[in-house]
């Protein structure tokens, strides 16, 4: 039911829906370590509520294509921006004047 150029945007978020609307439903999988009837069920609304989200979101708006730096994968999350010594940005200009 799913566009294949969509496949990327709609599994990112799933679990970006699951883990900040359905956090239960991936606590019972890790704690139970099973799919019991509980967690089936459980995974179904989850997914049957976040397709219908997902498919009226898309109908919407044009679908943008994947970034490919994840290959496909969970993004992990943002890390903080390190700012580079003093001596090291100077070395860095250095070679880019050359």
């Amino acid at each position: 039911d799913v566009a294949v150029e969509n496949v990327r945007a709609f599994e990112h978020d799933l679990y970006e829906f699951l883990d900040n609307s359905k956090p239960g439903v991936l606590e019972a999988i890790r704690t139970k370590k099973q799919l019991d009837d509980d967690v089936k069920n459980q995974l179904t609304a989850a997914l049957k509520e976040f397709k219908q989200n997902f498919q009226q979101g898309q109908n919407k708006q044009q679908p943008q294509p994947a970034k490919a730096e994840n290959n496909g994968r969970r993004p992990s999350a943002p890390q903080p921006e390190v700012e580079q010594p003093a001596e090291t940005a100077g070395a860095a200009r250095d070679l880019q004047s050359k």
